[in-house]
């Protein structure tokens, strides 16, 4: 099942899904009249499951399998993997304002800086509650949906 949406950038493609596929990696060219796609890399580094795989610059930032990856999506060279708390994550990865953002199955959010080096978490917070639901920016708020109620963060 393919769930992401595909990446397009410099006349690459990036595609994802879960399920054991993991991600390929496609140069587009056009030449005469006609568009042409090479497959460049096939590989595991990210099965993502439920939408979000975000590009910043180069790079592919997405939630694979309870671990969050960053790749070159060029060349498809796994940069780094990290667990992100205890659970999986269902929700879609957001980027606003410079930021990363995702929340886990146990309601833990994390606000990330996009680096292709490591793993920067700025801000680690509980929602107090289970949660499949993906965060949803307005007006300067953040709005999320665990189990049992809607929470808004914001002044």
């Amino acid at each position: 099942a393919i769930i992401s949406t595909p990446i397009f950038h410099e006349g690459h493609v990036f595609v994802s899904s879960a399920y054991g596929v993991g991600c390929n990696g496609f140069k587009v060219t056009h030449s005469g009249g006609r568009f042409t796609a090479k497959e460049v890399y096939a590989n595991k580094t990210i099965s993502n499951h439920h939408g979000g795989c975000i590009r910043v610059g180069d790079h592919v930032y997405a939630s694979s399998g309870g671990t969050l990856a960053c790749m070159e999506l060029k060349t498809g060279k796994k940069l780094w993997e990290q667990r992100l708390g205890k659970a999986k994550s269902w929700s879609s990865m957001c980027y606003v304002e410079g930021r990363l953002y995702i929340v886990n199955m146990d309601g833990v959010s994390f606000v990330l800086e996009p680096n292709p080096t490591s793993c920067k978490i700025v801000s680690e917070n509980s929602l107090d509650g289970l949660t499949r639901g993906s965060m949803a920016f307005s007006q300067g708020l953040i709005f999320v949906r665990t189990y049992k109620q809607l929470i808004c963060i914001g002044n």
